[in-house]
């Protein structure tokens, strides 16, 4: 009689939430008589309380009283599963269901076993059983959903979700699922649905807010996915998913030492997540650190060799260090492993462009990334600069204008002009990029004046006082001096090409177009007498552009590599060079005069190269100044240059005093500098005359 009261008593505790009482009414039922149906409740409780080696040893006892115990079987498979012993687990609930025949609920965990041990086709016969067993069972119409995702079977997978729904209003999983699957499906708005619903019926469901974040990263609404992912992880703080994705917005939106540390969180709370390494190889991938971004992405590969993109990141780190053809290799196996892959067939088109030879096959790369992603923008101004390069101008200004998409360039809140009539009108024509942009395509301002009853030009205020005013022309270096109402027209100077058709042959290229303030030129005239050595030539040199160019790797040289032309000619070197690299001159041995603290701005470096009988440089603003004033200028290309500069080609149909001398091979200032050396020899050969 005892026995039956503690036993009742345990029950009792049970529906009321007292657990921890329930396991004592139960354990002192049991010193009166051992009984299979008390130790099977016993260890109920006990799974309950967290107490996974007692409840184990609650259901085995049970089992061994009786052994046809199917509920017994099922629950110790349960605890076996969650111990990762699978097999002994299969065991158990292969054993309920022979002694029970009809028992749905084994099937279910025997199908979440068998998925878990990648055996879809049974674990799928498992479900239907489920579900043929039982009127209704929306766990596994979920269940049967989530296998239907993996089996990549969306439209199976929706349905078996719908049907989880519909037999269980209020199935906050199935509800989730069935958005990821919308999501997936791009069903945007149906998907937000059910994600609101899913958070409605659980609001501390950190999943639903991680999927509603990639919900509203995908639209595009980034401050949202951004608070999205925040509270999934307010919810659940080792949520590596979440912090993983935050550090992919944040590396978009160029913040890279803020994502660089996300992705090390994600690798702290999991130490095998392939994608924050492959994540980390991208944040450095264009910077300094590249052997450490090589690093990341081999162990992505490492971790997860099917992922494409940490293959694309590899493949563009090494492109990053000129070893085209190793990354040349890679990009192929990411396209191998992703054929819809729109960026690697764009990384590896740019590789073969810097082989220096491999166009055609480029050109087709770039056409295959526009099949894949029409409008990509990256793609279609590469696709520009290798139209441009090999001299292809109507097509390449043309594609040329995806930069605005690129850069973000700015434009003027006013009619874009596109040839139409300018009699009577007033025209603003507005910088975009870099000041070597602004100093080459503002020729065309005086073509424009030629048409426009005034044209007013939008310079960087680094280079507004380079510029003369005139009747028809007015330079301006801020939106502050501009008052939109005024303008009819407006154009970027570096649309003008394309308004104009130009081709070679069209180029406005009379020279000078840029002339230096007399006054200055008096001063530095005054100053470089004193630097006079009898009448040896005046050099003007630049060896290095700026560090934040995303091609300054290649296009700058190092300052040891120049020196040796410095102590190897008799001129008057004089450097022009800004910037860091300036500063290594002080206190050097190097002959070279250094007025770095002179040149506060562009009228000042006019000015000193007025004075000057040439000037040699590397790609930079600087190259761009002298060839516009029509100084004879040496130009130092690297082994793939940027479009303007063409291929081969010695001359420049854009500058005519400028003359090129090019790498042939990859990285190699040495042989460029030497036949500068022998050009610039000959030189002073030819001035002493």
């Amino acid at each position: 009689m005892a026995v039956a009261l503690y036993v009742k008593k345990g029950i009792e505790q049970v529906n009321t939430g007292n657990f921890t009482e329930a396991a004592l009414s139960f354990s002192k039922a049991l010193q009166l008589k051992e009984d299979a149906d008390i130790y099977y409740n016993l260890g109920i409780v006990q799974t309950v309380l967290g107490q996974g080696v007692s409840s184990k040893q609650s259901f085995q006892r049970a089992i061994e009283l009786r052994p046809d115990f199917p509920e017994a079987y099922n629950n110790l498979g349960i605890l076996l599963q969650s111990e990762a012993s699978e097999e002994e687990a299969e065991y158990c609930f292969r054993q309920a269901i022979k002694i029970k025949k009809d028992f749905s609920e084994v099937y279910n965990n025997l199908g979440l076993l068998l998925v878990k041990k990648d055996r879809l086709v049974e674990a799928e016969e498992c479900y239907h059983e489920a579900l043929a067993l039982s009127s209704s069972y929306p766990e596994v119409h979920n269940n049967l959903g989530l296998l239907m995702m993996r089996k990549e079977s969306l439209t199976e997978a929706e349905h078996e979700f719908r049907l989880a729904i519909k037999e269980n209003e209020n199935f906050p999983e199935a509800c989730n699922n069935l958005a990821v699957v919308l999501r997936k499906n791009e069903k945007w708005q149906e998907a937000e649905v059910f994600i609101k619903k899913a958070i409605e019926i659980r609001p501390q469901y950190p999943e639903a807010y991680y999927n509603w974040g990639l919900t509203l990263a995908a639209l595009g609404n980034i401050e949202a996915a951004i608070e999205a992912y925040c509270k999934a992880i307010e919810l659940r703080a080792d949520y590596p998913e979440a912090y993983n994705n935050l550090g992919v917005i944040l590396l978009k939106q160029g913040k890279l030492e803020d994502a660089e540390n996300f992705f090390h969180h994600v690798i702290e709370l999991s130490p095998n997540f392939s994608e924050a390494y492959s994540n980390l190889s991208a944040v450095l991938k264009d910077g300094p650190r590249l052997e450490e971004a090589e690093n990341y992405a081999k162990r992505a590969i490492q971790l997860d060799p099917s992922d494409a993109g940490a293959y694309n990141n590899l493949g563009a780190i090494l492109r990053n260090q000129n070893r085209l053809r190793e990354a040349e290799k890679y990009f192929l196996k990411a396209i191998e492993l992703k054929a819809d892959f729109p960026e690697a067939f764009h990384n590896l088109a740019m590789t073969l462009m810097e082989t220096g030879t491999r166009f055609k096959e480029a050109e087709s790369l770039l056409q295959q990334s526009l099949e894949l992603r029409p409008g990509f923008a990256e793609a279609e101004y590469t696709l520009a600069a290798l139209y441009l390069l090999q001299g292809n101008y109507k097509q390449g200004w043309e594609t040329y204008e995806a930069r605005f998409a690129v850069f973000n360039n700015y434009q003027p809140p006013v009619r874009r002009w596109q040839g139409e009539d300018l009699e009577g009108k007033h025209i603003l024509l507005s910088c975009e990029q870099g000041f070597g942009d602004t100093l080459q395509f503002v020729r065309y301002a005086a073509e424009v004046a030629k048409q426009a009853r005034h044209t007013t030009v939008l310079v960087q205020k680094p280079l507004v006082r380079l510029f003369a005013n005139s009747e028809k022309i007015t330079f301006v270096s801020s939106t502050s001096e501009c008052s939109w109402d005024e303008y009819d027209f407006a154009c970027p100077l570096l649309s003008l090409p394309m308004v104009f058709e130009t081709d070679e042959k069209s180029i406005p290229a009379e020279i000078p177009y840029v002339v230096a303030n007399e006054t200055l030129v008096s001063k530095w005239k005054d100053i470089l007498a004193k630097q006079s050595n009898g009448n040896a030539l005046k050099v003007g040199v630049v060896w290095a552009g700026n560090p934040g160019h995303k091609n300054d790797r290649n296009r700058s040289a190092q300052l040891a590599e120049v020196a040796e032309l410095f102590k190897a000619v008799p001129v008057l070197w004089i450097s022009l060079q800004l910037g860091a690299e300036s500063k290594v001159l002080q206190n050097s041995a190097i002959p070279i005069a250094d007025f770095t603290e002179l040149l506060t701005n562009f009228s000042e470096t006019a000015a000193l190269i007025a004075n000057l009988d040439m000037v040699i440089a590397v790609d930079t603003a600087v190259a761009h100044l002298a060839g516009a004033m029509g100084k004879k200028t040496w130009l130092l290309l690297p082994f793939a240059p940027e479009w303007r500069w063409q291929l081969q080609r010695e001359d420049s149909p854009w500058y005519p005093t400028i003359r090129i001398f090019r790498q042939t091979r990859v990285g190699d200032w040495k042989d460029v500098l030497q036949r500068v050396a022998t050009a610039l020899t000959s030189e002073i050969k030819v001035s002493e005359v």
